[in-house]
Protein backbone atom coordinates (compact mmCIF):
# COMPACT_ATOMS: atom_id res chain seq x y z
CA UNK A 1 0.00 0.00 0.00
CA UNK A 2 2.75 2.42 0.08
CA UNK A 3 3.77 2.59 -3.54
CA UNK A 4 0.02 3.69 -4.27
CA UNK A 5 -0.04 6.08 -1.56
CA UNK A 6 3.26 7.75 -2.53
CA UNK A 7 2.24 7.92 -6.43
CA UNK A 8 -1.27 9.14 -5.10
CA UNK A 9 0.24 12.14 -3.49
CA UNK A 10 2.48 12.90 -6.03
CA UNK A 11 -0.11 13.40 -8.39
CA UNK A 12 0.80 10.39 -10.43
CA UNK A 13 -1.20 7.79 -11.96
CA UNK A 14 -0.59 4.31 -10.60
CA UNK A 15 0.32 1.77 -13.27
CA UNK A 16 -2.96 -1.00 -13.81
CA UNK A 17 -1.19 -4.14 -12.53
CA UNK A 18 0.34 -2.26 -9.43
CA UNK A 19 -0.59 -3.79 -6.43
CA UNK A 20 -2.22 -2.79 -3.16
CA UNK A 21 -4.55 0.46 -2.34
CA UNK A 22 -3.50 4.45 -1.49
CA UNK A 23 -3.75 4.48 2.24
CA UNK A 24 -3.92 8.53 1.20
CA UNK A 25 -7.68 8.62 2.02
CA UNK A 26 -7.67 7.03 5.20
CA UNK A 27 -4.85 8.89 6.67
CA UNK A 28 -6.49 11.71 5.86
CA UNK A 29 -9.72 10.51 7.65
CA UNK A 30 -11.44 10.59 4.99
CA UNK A 31 -12.63 7.21 5.28
CA UNK A 32 -13.56 4.38 7.81
CA UNK A 33 -10.52 2.62 8.70
CA UNK A 34 -12.77 -0.60 8.35
CA UNK A 35 -13.51 -0.55 4.90
CA UNK A 36 -9.53 -0.08 3.60
CA UNK A 37 -8.47 -4.27 4.23
CA UNK A 38 -11.07 -7.49 4.68
CA UNK A 39 -7.69 -8.90 5.78
CA UNK A 40 -3.98 -8.93 6.02
CA UNK A 41 -1.29 -11.36 5.11
CA UNK A 42 2.43 -11.34 5.73
CA UNK A 43 5.57 -14.34 5.10
CA UNK A 44 8.18 -14.35 7.34
CA UNK A 45 11.43 -16.34 6.65
CA UNK A 46 13.57 -17.66 10.17
CA UNK A 47 10.60 -17.95 12.05
CA UNK A 48 11.25 -20.04 14.93
CA UNK A 49 14.74 -19.28 14.87
CA UNK A 50 16.31 -19.14 18.17
CA UNK A 51 18.62 -16.24 19.07
CA UNK A 52 22.20 -16.76 18.50
CA UNK A 53 22.05 -20.12 17.30
CA UNK A 54 23.19 -20.22 13.73
CA UNK A 55 22.97 -24.55 13.63
CA UNK A 56 19.33 -23.88 14.07
CA UNK A 57 17.89 -23.04 11.03
CA UNK A 58 14.11 -21.89 11.33
CA UNK A 59 11.12 -22.29 8.71
CA UNK A 60 9.62 -20.17 6.39
CA UNK A 61 6.05 -18.81 7.95
CA UNK A 62 3.13 -16.82 6.84
CA UNK A 63 0.60 -15.00 8.91
CA UNK A 64 -3.39 -14.57 8.08
CA UNK A 65 -5.76 -12.10 9.71
CA UNK A 66 -8.78 -10.95 9.31
CA UNK A 67 -10.78 -9.27 11.32
CA UNK A 68 -11.57 -12.15 13.70
CA UNK A 69 -9.19 -14.94 13.25
CA UNK A 70 -5.14 -15.10 12.77
CA UNK A 71 -3.39 -18.02 11.66
CA UNK A 72 0.11 -18.69 11.52
CA UNK A 73 1.68 -21.53 9.30
CA UNK A 74 5.39 -22.81 10.06
CA UNK A 75 5.91 -24.12 6.53
CA UNK A 76 7.68 -27.53 6.56
CA UNK A 77 6.41 -28.21 9.94
CA UNK A 78 3.22 -29.61 11.61
CA UNK A 79 3.06 -26.55 13.63
CA UNK A 80 0.88 -23.57 13.50
CA UNK A 81 -1.03 -21.24 15.46
CA UNK A 82 -5.22 -20.55 15.27
CA UNK A 83 -6.70 -17.50 17.37
CA UNK A 84 -10.10 -16.45 17.58
CA UNK A 85 -9.43 -12.63 18.63
CA UNK A 86 -13.14 -11.85 19.74
CA UNK A 87 -12.39 -14.73 21.83
CA UNK A 88 -9.15 -14.50 22.93
CA UNK A 89 -7.68 -11.39 22.42
CA UNK A 90 -4.54 -11.60 24.08
CA UNK A 91 -4.04 -14.94 21.99
CA UNK A 92 -3.22 -18.02 24.99
CA UNK A 93 -5.61 -20.57 23.48
CA UNK A 94 -4.04 -21.48 20.31
CA UNK A 95 -7.02 -23.89 18.44
CA UNK A 96 -4.41 -25.58 15.86
CA UNK A 97 -4.54 -28.78 16.88
CA UNK A 98 -8.27 -28.68 17.76
CA UNK A 99 -10.34 -31.32 16.45
CA UNK A 100 -13.08 -28.85 16.35
CA UNK A 101 -11.07 -26.04 14.35
CA UNK A 102 -10.06 -28.55 11.66
CA UNK A 103 -12.42 -26.19 9.35
CA UNK A 104 -12.03 -22.93 10.57
CA UNK A 105 -7.95 -23.76 9.87
CA UNK A 106 -8.62 -25.12 6.81
CA UNK A 107 -11.11 -22.27 4.85
CA UNK A 108 -8.25 -19.46 6.79
CA UNK A 109 -5.52 -21.19 4.77
CA UNK A 110 -7.15 -21.56 1.57
CA UNK A 111 -7.93 -17.72 2.06
CA UNK A 112 -4.29 -17.32 2.69
CA UNK A 113 -3.44 -19.18 -0.55
CA UNK A 114 -5.89 -17.43 -2.53
CA UNK A 115 -4.24 -14.28 -1.38
CA UNK A 116 -1.11 -15.24 -2.90
CA UNK A 117 -2.17 -16.64 -6.35
CA UNK A 118 -4.13 -13.21 -6.41
CA UNK A 119 -1.46 -10.91 -5.59
CA UNK A 120 0.97 -12.78 -8.33
CA UNK A 121 1.94 -10.66 -11.35
CA UNK A 122 0.25 -11.52 -14.82
CA UNK A 123 2.48 -9.54 -16.76
CA UNK A 124 0.83 -7.30 -19.21
CA UNK A 125 -2.57 -7.09 -20.24
CA UNK A 126 -3.22 -9.47 -22.75
CA UNK A 127 -4.54 -7.80 -26.05
CA UNK A 128 -5.41 -10.90 -28.04
CA UNK A 129 -7.72 -14.30 -26.72
CA UNK A 130 -3.74 -15.90 -26.68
Amino acid sequence: DIAPTLLTEADVQAPERTQGQSLAPLLRGDVDSSTHRDFVRSEFYHALSPVNRPDIRGTYATMYRDRRHKLCVYHGLDAGELFDLQQDPGEFDNLWDRPDAQQLRFDLMKRSFDALAFATDIGTRHVTQF
